[in-house]
């Protein structure tokens, strides 16, 4: 029986978890919070999570070429969003960190999403929300141990 159970449950969290990812994206993309694409926001966590990363990093860390990364990069300093510094060791090596206003950035996309899920969960009885948080918490007991390392710095940080 337990097996059972563990495929269909298996089967609503192949159901439910694109769905909720889909709908937050499609959510924020909809709200327009910030003015900020997915792969500009993708390098403001990077650089956020590795501050004096190089460029190469950033290329490496979003899976595209060094010169889409600069090219990305360029209009996140032109946002004053991120700042360039040479590195102490190697001058032709260019390294990269969030300006205050980057991290204004961030925790602006943060305060949209809990928000929006405030809004989202508001017509829930007690009950509801009480049994939505407990599956939270068995989905972050299975889930937490496969998660990198930097990811778990950045939820760290956000529950203060």
């Amino acid at each position: 029986m337990a097996n059972e159970t563990n495929l269909e449950s298996a089967k609503k969290m192949l159901e439910v978890i694109p769905m909720v990812m889909g709908g937050v994206g499609r959510e924020m993309r909809k709200r327009q919070v910030l003015d900020v694409s997915m792969p500009q926001f993708r390098a403001l966590m990077t650089i956020r999570f590795h501050p004096e990363i190089p460029m190469s990093g950033i290329a490496k860390h979003l899976d595209v070429t060094l010169s889409s990364a600069s090219k990305l990069i360029d209009g996140l300093v032109d946002r004053g969003w991120v700042q360039r510094a040479e590195s102490v060791d190697d001058r032709r090596k260019t390294l990269l960190s969030l300006s205050p206003a980057g991290k204004e950035v961030i925790e602006e996309h943060h305060k949209a999403k809990l928000k929006y899920f405030t809004e989202l969960l508001k017509d829930l009885t007690d009950e509801e929300c009480i049994i939505l948080h407990k599956a939270g918490n068995i989905l972050h007991t299975i889930f937490a141990p496969m998660e990198p390392e930097h990811i778990k710095i950045m939820r760290q940080g956000e529950m203060k």
